[in-house]
């Protein structure tokens, strides 16, 4: 599908207290029902940062209908929030709550050229904190086909001196629900872990942990890769860390029954 035109359609969901996520429906327009692959950018990121505009485009050249968004606190920041509301909106429960929105509206069929959406088929794909999001929401949320983490799933903690209090108050309120080492070996769906093996030491001790408590479902390390797989911003150019972690990723989904071959 090299030559594949792929098209890219805005959307905005209105939240509470004039909240609001933007996102955008990346594919092929062909008249048939595409598996869904739901991304989530890392907790400092956004959809538009690096190599994200690439990410979507390769997968929806490969027969998906690609859901990419930004979490609220991302649009309450570009629209001027203060400090404090922004914090409010960075914790781990605050982006279950805004998947959940994307997720209803992709269920009732309400995002932008929602007939070829298969709502049957859909795979989470995470990055960073959001790998563990993504976890967490799989196990809340038995529809969830499959679940992908690039460079992130563990549990979160709090950490001390950490400028958001939001952020710490949270994790301790919910270690139950956030424990993804125990969510993941209770998991029915298949999940895929992939880890660049240069990361942080937190992360890749968290794989060990996430790999020692669910040894059935996929771990692949990536050898010499960074958090970012090599990226930058602004992004000029794919890193063969990236590429890999795209050929592993797709060849996980693919293997899943109902899904393009």
């Amino acid at each position: 599908m090299g030559n594949a035109l792929v098209v890219k359609k805005d959307f905005r969901i209105n939240l509470e207290n004039e909240l609001f996520i933007r996102g955008e429906a990346t594919l092929v327009e062909e008249q048939i029902a595409k598996p869904v692959l739901v991304i989530s950018h890392g907790f400092r990121g956004y959809k538009d940062w690096g190599f994200w505009p690439y990410v979507t485009a390769w997968f929806a050249e490969r027969g998906f209908y690609v859901v990419h968004f930004d979490f609220s606190r991302v649009g309450a920041q570009n629209s001027g929030a203060d400090e404090v509301s922004v914090q409010r909106l960075s914790t781990v429960s605050r982006e279950l709550s805004d998947l959940g929105a994307i997720l209803a509206n992709l269920r009732e069929h309400k995002l932008p050229l929602a007939e070829q959406a298969d709502i049957d088929r859909i795979t989470l794909l995470g990055h960073s904190r959001a790998g563990g999001s993504n976890i967490i929401f799989a196990a809340e949320h038995s529809y969830i086909s499959a679940v992908i983490a690039w460079n992130g799933g563990p549990p979160p903690k709090a950490v001390a001196g950490n400028p958001n209090p939001f952020i710490n108050d949270d994790v301790e309120h919910n270690k139950q629900r956030f424990d993804t080492a125990r969510l993941l070996a209770s998991l029915t769906s298949p999940v895929l872990i992939i880890q660049g093996n240069k990361d942080r030491e937190a992360l890749l001790e968290g794989q060990r942990l996430l790999k020692e408590a669910a040894p059935n479902q996929t771990y692949v390390s990536i050898r010499d890769a960074d958090h970012f797989f090599g990226g930058e911003h602004p992004f000029h150019h794919t890193t063969p860390y990236l590429e890999e972690a795209l050929e592993v990723t797709h060849s996980f989904i693919t293997k899943l029954d109902s899904y393009p071959q």
